[in-house]
């Protein structure tokens, strides 16, 4: 999986992978737990909002990206530390969830991360937002 994300995704997007968290035996964790910049988490929050495109060049299938930030099965509901409303659902590794503003739902879809780092994707208007954080301690 090392390899094959570096061959496909982080190399493409020229990201420079610091580090996996790595079990002993040679075994990464890939639920998360990769240290990179956040300029880096920007490259792959656009690249998903740009329906897998990366200067002009296809990293992702679009379909992959539709199904990856559409809510999979039953997992709908959920509650997360990092926003408790229970309204969350999950897709293929992305948080899925809606804001209301004035009336106006705004779909969003996220990766979150233990300390506060996110990387936000909204779809609608064209955006994505990167948070950073070190609150490894709390909620």
């Amino acid at each position: 999986m090392d390899e094959f994300s570096g061959n496909y995704l982080f190399d493409p997007l020229q990201i420079k992978k610091d580090e996996w968290t790595q079990y002993p035996g040679e075994i990464f964790v890939f639920g998360g737990s990769l240290k990179i910049t956040p300029r880096h988490m920007l490259k792959l929050g656009v690249t998903c909002l740009n329906g897998g495109v990366w200067n002009d060049k296809q990293i992702n299938s679009a379909d992959w990206v539709e199904k990856s930030s559409t809510r999979y099965g039953n997992n709908t509901g959920i509650r997360i530390p990092i926003e408790d409303s229970g309204k969350n659902d999950y897709g293929y590794t992305w948080w899925i969830s809606e804001l209301d503003h004035k009336g106006r739902k705004t779909k969003m879809f996220r990766a979150n991360s233990w300390g506060g780092q996110a990387i936000v994707v909204f779809p609608e208007p064209d955006m994505v937002v990167v948070f950073t954080g070190g609150n490894y301690g709390g909620q």
